[in-house]
């Protein structure tokens, strides 16, 4: 598995199309088959939501629940179901002081795999990193994270393919992507020349890679822009499979096909890396028998990841899918006044919430509304001739600015009868740099204005 941070599906062709066009390539061959999730949704702000998704099949509550925090060595993670089953496992990231476990979090006390590059990463991030960007070294030494982090996963190939040994190996690269939405072209070459080596040593033909991200770009001026608020929601996901896989196991390879203009979540990932574990589950007899307990049981009896080897219904809903209604691309929305009652209530109701959050926190200054930026109504009931001004139930989206420290946040208000609620996570779209130096977890981080 390899992910990329902050890249959105589309902005995946646009920085990456050599990448782009060897996965088409591939997927045309007589060796590999490719498969793109058009409909791939993320669940949660950032990374770490997004990456429990896959790899627990969880959402944040349920997943920490589980664990013994502050470290997350008994957290029930997928590589471990791997690990049981005889694979040599290993997982690594760049940017280590950005990295999914550690930032404004403990970690992991033991190593928790195989093969575990952060003592190598963090070593050189601190003695040979260089060329900052916002939050992290592009590179180590001459090369970029991100090539070491390729050259990392080609050694791991080479070795596994030599040794005949099975292995889960997920790597995540940030350092390159999550600054800026124009620099991930300068991996392209990288990520392509990997590709190619992978296929002509015959990797693919035992290996199923798995090509993703977890959200798009999530501040910064593109954010803004409509398209950009969308790309936000829509990561990619990408699947090389072998080609016998589709005369071995014709209705899961067929089923996969047609789930790519489906609504997919990181849930799905889950339980589509839990079917490779036991490939016996994908055969067409056991695939049938599981679609009609499928069909048998309610909403609230299964969960509510499936398999992408099991058709995923078109009629699908985000609330099926586990998506929150804050990231849900399926509703249109209109575009209403900043000076209008519905969006100011909602932009007062987001900013007390955050006040709230930051009351106990007295290094942190009370924030005031500044400006509201811009606004939209979401019609969650597309089929009502009702104007958005008129629905006793809605949806409001509102961007706001608040002093001091001119922080920007997106926040999702749901409207009952003229009671107004947050609905999840506020989103800051615009950096915080050094503003909230002063916060000590995450949450808080893109909230905090630090007083002194």
């Amino acid at each position: 598995m390899l992910g990329l941070d902050s890249v959105s599906h589309m902005n995946l062709f646009r920085t990456m199309p050599r990448s782009v066009n060897f996965l088409k390539e591939i997927g045309s061959s007589s060796s590999s088959i490719a498969v793109g999730m058009n409909g791939y949704t993320k669940i949660g702000d950032n990374t770490y939501p997004n990456a429990i998704g896959f790899l627990s099949g969880l959402n944040v509550s349920a997943f920490e629940a589980k664990c013994s925090l502050p470290f997350y060595d008994k957290c029930p993670f997928v590589w471990n179901s791997y690990s049981s089953q005889a694979y040599v496992t290993s997982f690594g990231e760049d940017s280590p002081g950005m990295s999914i476990f550690n930032f404004q979090k403990r970690g992991f006390n033991n190593t928790p795999v195989d093969y575990y590059l952060r003592p190598l990463t963090f070593t050189q991030d601190k003695f040979i990193g260089n060329t900052e960007s916002s939050n992290s070294n592009l590179c180590y030494g001459p090369r970029s994270g991100f090539q070491v982090l390729i050259e990392y996963m080609t050694k791991m190939a080479d070795t596994m393919q030599t040794s005949r040994k099975n292995y889960f190996q997920l790597i995540w690269a940030t350092s390159l992507f999550h600054d800026s939405i124009l620099l991930g072209k300068n991996g392209d070459e990288t990520l392509e020349m990997f590709l190619k080596y992978m296929t002509q040593k015959g990797y693919f033909k035992n290996t199923v890679f798995v090509f993703l991200s977890d959200h798009g770009m999530r501040w910064g001026p593109f954010r803004k822009t409509w398209q950009g608020k969308l790309e936000d929601k829509m990561p990619f996901l990408y699947f090389i499979l072998p080609k016998w896989m589709e005369t071995e196991f014709p209705i899961a390879v067929k089923n996969l096909r047609i789930n790519s203009k489906r609504l997919t979540t990181p849930f799905d990932l889950h339980e589509t890396l839990q079917d490779l574990l036991q490939l016996t589950n994908i055969r067409d007899y056991k695939l049938t028998n599981r679609l009609g307990k499928l069909k048998l049981a309610t909403t609230t009896s299964h969960s509510r990841g499936r398999s992408l080897f099991l058709p995923i219904p078109a009629s699908r809903k985000c609330e099926d899918a586990g998506i929150p209604i804050n990231y849900c691309v399926c509703n249109p929305s209109q575009r209403i006044s900043s000076t209008h009652i519905k969006a100011q209530t909602a932009s007062e109701v987001a900013l007390a919430q955050i006040n709230d959050i930051l009351s106990d926190q007295t290094q942190c200054a009370k924030l005031t509304l500044k400006e509201i930026i811009s606004a939209e109504m979401v019609i969650v009931n597309s089929n009502s001739s009702t104007k958005a001004e008129e629905f006793l139930e809605s949806v409001i989206v509102v961007e706001f600015r608040t002093v001091p420290g001119n922080a920007t946040f997106e926040a999702t208000v749901k409207n009952v009868r003229e009671k107004f609620t947050v609905v999840g996570d506020i989103s800051r779209t615009n950096l915080y740099g050094n503003q909230s130096w002063c916060a000590n977890t995450s949450k808080l981080k893109k909230l905090c204005f630090c007083s002194s």
